[in-house]
């Protein structure tokens, strides 16, 4: 199949006419005929006849001004639209560069993602494929090219690189890994073309661009190829090169001029509305547009899976890909989407770059990428190669301005409200009778089930330690020495893009996460308040607060119970689908304990707690963060103000409180004990009674922690808690905000509230993983983790937090998320153990830097692992009792395995029943 159809077969824009064809007259179509041919460029005959065998007649503007220079030998760097025919440009200038007749490796292409490196191989190998066939003794037919990309086995990258291949392209990644072995030879490379040298540039791709690059020999003719460059990057590739030769064809406008870009707006609400408003809306657009494929963009993951299974669903046959989905699945919808087997391809921002796909005429965006160069990017999947298509943006008024703010800064041309009625001559063309066919098959296949049609495959056993870190160095064989960041882009915050747009855009999410909540970071100084100097003023502070009755509640002398229900739905990180808890009030002595409920039983309309009261989120926000300023003020009058203020709101949610519910006795219920803990597991905590509960360890940790020692946690769905953003703060925020209240016995009375008193020493030990407990007369925890044979960006990391004399556990643990490297929650996903949630849940490490930076808590990694901890240890509690006992607990690269074993050994100790401690100054009714 063609890589690009001769340019008479479709319409084509000016951004692909030459010069000498605009001159000749302003039918821009008929003038394409007079376009600059490959003769022009003083290619011989077999070339050119070879460039006709491949679908190319005459030169785009890109090719006509890169292939002269990069054919003599100078370095070019070259910024063109997107599908201009920048691939084949570089393309014709490793086939003219490279001696055929000389066996050794002489090119190195990179290219920033999987897809990409696979295309850019595929066009040099079509090339080499048309010489072949137009002249079957012409010596450049006999060129190969191998390509070096992740996910793939090592063993086969080494076999054909032994063959010293002409030409490799791979991306950075694998490349500098097979570098490093010694089994790319680089002596003889005097090419190197660096494709989306933006992407290529920035971020750990970076280090391992450059390490490439060092590793070639000194004299080295390079080549940089993108759409979009900041002024710095470019500074920085000049220092790469050697006097440069500059081809920009884009310094006006980034936009191509084919391609008509749209926005249609749907009401800001909730998230799980806007969600369904915006699928809404997709589904009216596909049926306006009489389109042959799309491309729909949307950076969650879990959104991307059920969004492609429900078009499918529906008749409009759809695929999902993502950069941690397993190579093989990727490179088989890539394979559908060019194929015509796919109508409609759901993607991250992996496909945003490089990926040619010749029949979308539609590119649709659910959401707003990370930089405007993302957003012309994504735009650039269709309009290929001069054609016409339509971008559509599918956004809340909000997310359209700040789309709008980026595409001025990028140059990315207007954006216009989605007319009511599309004329079919924006976007549409004929399709060759193959394609048609192909096409109208495709329409009336049959509607798919959006169950898998297939058996998944079983994932193979992946045991590793410090469970929920993702460990799974074990499981990668054959792990590349740097990982490629495609496996990431589009799960987390996108940091591929102009660094000082990205860094502002992750500040700003940084600081609005912490606006009522950090009181330990710096924050701007129209906060009001300035970072505290030690432990001791924050711990001041909090005391402070509690005196005006800021909710910062905590264990209490008498049990407690959660004032109102709290519901929450999110995907679950096992089962990749929705699931819906509700927490509710329960009497003394019940403990905590999880319920499965029927489908139907909670309403989603009740999620949130915050979202309960009569107050905004907002306004919640405000009184904390008022109240918390206020203790550190000195102005009585203004403290007298705050405390009425904060004595109504207390009134009025004293007379909110829940009573428990009766239940039947003989309903099947899981306890939060230790008995039922499985020490077989590798991700997150599980308990095993009448049913399976997962990933309870964030919530028990929660509710252990903020004093909730009794409630009935109902579950709907597979038993699986919501990841929600991989901390507890979710939990912490409402309890904070809805309160605790005494739980009553039967008989209306308060009952103690007890922990166990350890009164011997306890150790367990894995391998280099211990946990111990040391005898003392209060609670401590202290953690300890080594990841610094995977990411220097995690490293050796210590932390420890003493409850009743540290910052609150709201301040201090809850914020800390899960944490990993990429390579092991690739290995996770590929295994089938994390299904979702990665992009929102996770603080993900390569190297020597984190991904979605800025951390919120110093050793937030550390903290985590407290925060773990807490959840796993309420398990020692009986019903009613506090779970984290007294004593000093010590824990080294443990994880949920050796906690569940450390647990059941504390419950075999010599022990005690004392009165539980106050972990902070909370409060009762």
């Amino acid at each position: 199949m063609p890589l690009a159809r001769r340019p008479d077969a479709r319409a084509r824009s000016s951004d692909v006419v030459t010069a000498r064809a605009r001159d000749a007259g302003t039918d821009v179509d008929a003038a394409a005929r007079d376009e600059t041919t490959f003769e022009d460029l003083r290619l011989d005959d077999t070339f050119v006849r070879a460039l006709r065998r491949c679908g190319y007649d005459a030169a785009s503007p890109v090719q006509a001004s890169t292939v002269p220079l990069g054919r003599f030998g100078c370095d070019v760097l070259a910024q063109a639209k997107s599908g201009t025919g920048k691939t084949m440009a570089f393309a014709i200038v490793v086939a003219e560069r490279v001696e055929a007749g000389r066996r050794r490796t002489q090119a190195l292409a990179l290219a920033p993602t999987r897809e990409s490196a696979t295309q850019t191989r595929d066009c040099v190998e079509r090339l080499i494929e048309g010489f072949r066939e137009v002249d079957g003794s012409d010596v450049r037919g006999e060129m190969t090219c191998a390509l070096l990309v992740g996910g793939l086995p090592t063993k086969e990258d080494r076999r054909r690189l032994a063959l010293q291949p002409h030409v490799v392209v791979g991306t950075p990644g694998r490349t500098r890994q097979m570098m490093e072995e010694g089994a790319m030879a680089c002596d003889g490379i005097r090419l190197l073309i660096l494709d989306e040298a933006d992407a290529l540039l920035t971020g750990t791709f970076e280090r391992d661009v450059l390490f490439a690059y060092n590793m070639l020999p000194e004299r080295k003719q390079v080549c940089a190829f993108s759409a979009t460059y900041s002024r710095e990057l470019i500074r920085d590739l000049e220092r790469l090169m050697r006097s440069p030769q500059k081809v920009m064809l884009c310094e006006s406008t980034t936009a191509l001029k084919g391609v008509r870009q749209f926005y249609s707006l749907v009401e800001e609400t909730k998230l799980a509305d806007v969600i369904a408003a915006k699928e809404a809306r997709l589904l009216k657009i596909f049926d306006d547009v009489a389109f042959h494929q799309a491309v729909v963009f949307v950076r969650r993951l879990a959104w991307g899976e059920a969004l492609a299974k429900r078009l499918t669903s529906q008749g409009v046959k759809a695929a999902f890909t993502a950069g941690v989905l397993p190579q093989e699945r990727r490179m088989k919808v890539m394979e559908d989407m060019r194929n015509f087997q796919l109508r409609v391809l759901v993607s991250t921002d992996l496909t945003a770059r490089g990926v040619d796909l010749t029949h979308v005429n539609l590119v649709v965006n659910l959401d707003v990428p990370p930089s405007g160069a993302t957003y012309m990017h994504r735009v650039g999947r269709t309009g290929r190669f001069g054609t016409y298509g339509l971008s559509v943006a599918v956004l809340t008024a909000g997310e359209l301005e700040q789309l709008q703010s980026s595409l001025t800064a990028e140059r990315g041309g207007d954006i216009e409200p989605l007319p009511d009625v599309i004329p079919s001559s924006w976007y549409d063309y004929e399709l060759d009778e193959d394609d048609a066919e192909l096409f109208q098959t495709l329409k009336e296949a049959p509607i798919e089930s959006s169950e898998a049609s297939e058996e998944e495959e079983v994932p193979p056993e992946v045991d590793v330690d410090q469970s929920d870190d993702f460990g799974a160095a074990d499981f990668v064989d054959e792990s590349p020495a740097s990982f490629d960041p495609e496996n990431i882009n589009g799960y987390t915050i996108d940091f591929r893009g102009n660094d000082n747009d990205v860094d502002a855009e992750a500040q700003a999410e940084h600081d609005a996460y912490w606006r009522w909540f950090d009181l330990g970071s710096t924050l701007d100084e129209t906060h009001g308040y300035e970072n505290f100097a030690s432990r001791d003023e924050l711990r001041a502070a909090a005391r402070m607060a509690a005196e005006l009755r800021l909710r910062v509640p905590a264990n209490a002398e008498h049990q407690q119970t959660i004032r109102r229900t709290l519901t929450y739905a999110g995907y679950g990180l096992r089962s990749g689908e929705v699931e819906l808890m509700r927490v509710r009030p329960a009497a003394a002595g019940e403990g905590r304990y999880f319920v499965q409920v029927p489908s139907g039983t909670i309403d989603v309309d009740e999620v949130s707690g915050v979202g309960e009261t009569e107050y905004t989120e907002e306004e919640v926000e405000d009184m904390l963060l008022e109240n918390v300023m206020m203790a550190l003020s000195n102005d009585e009058e203004e403290k007298a103000k705050i405390r009425e203020k904060a004595e109504s709101t207390r009134v009025k949610l004293d007379s909110e409180v829940e009573v428990p519910g009766a239940y039947d006795e003989s309903e099947k219920r899981v306890r939060a004990v230790y008995d039922l803990a499985n020490e077989d597991v590798r991700l997150s905590a599980e308990l095993k009674g009448d049913f399976v509960v997962r990933g309870a360890e964030h919530l028990l940790s929660a509710l252990e922690a903020m004093g909730i020692d009794n409630c009935r946690i109902e579950l709907e769905g597979s038993g699986e808690i919501p990841i929600l953003d991989g901390s507890a703060s979710n939990y912490a925020y409402d309890i904070c905000t809805v309160g605790p209240t005494p739980a009553l016995s039967a008989d209306g009375s308060k009952a103690p509230r007890m922990a166990w008193k350890i009164t011997e020493n306890v150790t367990v030990r894995e391998g280099d993983a211990f946990m111990s407990l040391n005898v003392d007369d209060v609670c401590k925890l202290t953690y300890g983790i080594d990841f610094s044979y995977k990411s220097t960006a995690i490293g050796k990391q210590w932390e420890s937090w003493t409850p009743t004399e540290d910052a609150p556990y709201v301040f201090h643990v809850s914020p800390a998320r899960m944490f990993g490297t990429m390579n092991d929650f690739t290995a996770y996903y590929r295994a089938g153990y994390i299904k979702s949630g990665l992009e929102e849940c996770a603080l993900v490490a390569n190297g020597d830097s984190y991904w979605n930076a800025p951390l919120r808590v110093s050793n937030e990694p550390a903290r985590h692992k407290i925060l773990d901890l807490i959840g796993d240890l309420s398990l020692l509690a009986e019903p009613g009792m506090s779970g984290v006992p007294i004593g000093h607990v010590v824990a080294y690269k443990a994880g949920h395995k050796l906690h569940a074993k450390f647990i059941k050994a504390l419950a075999a100790a010599s022990k005690e029943k004392v009165q539980a401690e106050v972990w902070t100054e909370g409060f009762e009714s």
